[in-house]
């Protein structure tokens, strides 16, 4: 049991070692460390589409938060 243990332990150590910091995250991706200020990603907001035919374009107003 001793040993099952020990391998464990010594196996999650070495998976643990492997992974990322947050520092050496943050460094990689700098925009990602502005927290809610920069929800979405630059590159996946896109320019509006175009209105179908048949219908007028209006705004909405919202004060609230979606939860993203």
């Amino acid at each position: 049991m001793k040993r099952v243990l020990l391998v464990l332990l010594l196996t999650s150590v070495y998976l643990i070692s492997l992974a990322q910091t947050a520092k050496e995250y943050i460094a990689l991706h700098p925009q990602k460390a502005w927290l809610s200020h920069a929800v979405y990603p630059v590159d996946m907001i896109t320019s509006r589409a175009e209105t179908p035919k048949g219908y007028t374009p209006f705004y909405v107003s919202h004060y609230g938060r979606h939860g993203s």
